[in-house]
């Protein structure tokens, strides 16, 4: 449970860091 955690946690990272290189 905890590593779906940390992948979910690891995705809206890349989605937030995507939107500041857009």
């Amino acid at each position: 449970v905890k590593s779906v955690i940390v992948l979910l946690h690891v995705d809206v990272v890349v989605v937030i860091a995507n939107k500041i290189k857009n």
